[in-house]
């Protein structure tokens, strides 16, 4: 029965130090799952986005709101 006690109580203890070193990380470094999805999820959409520009056939590093100096001088002309 001691055998036992002891295992369950090296156990939870276990639990109790890996919770309280998820608790820090989480704490210091936001979620790490969360924010490495949030990594992939937007190199995904800045490739879809870059497929969209080169569908619609706008040059690169334009359609962010702000035209290149070229296109411009271009559009005046």
């Amino acid at each position: 029965m001691r055998r036992l006690t002891r295992i369950c109580g090296i156990v939870l203890t276990a639990i109790g130090v890996l919770a309280l070193a998820w608790v820090i990380v989480v704490w210091q470094w936001q979620d790490p799952f969360t924010a490495l999805y949030t990594l992939w999820q937007q190199h995904e959409l800045e490739g879809q986005l870059s497929q969209e520009f080169r569908d619609f056939g706008l040059p690169p590093g334009t359609g962010r709101g702000h035209p290149s100096a070229a296109a411009e001088a271009e559009a005046i002309a």
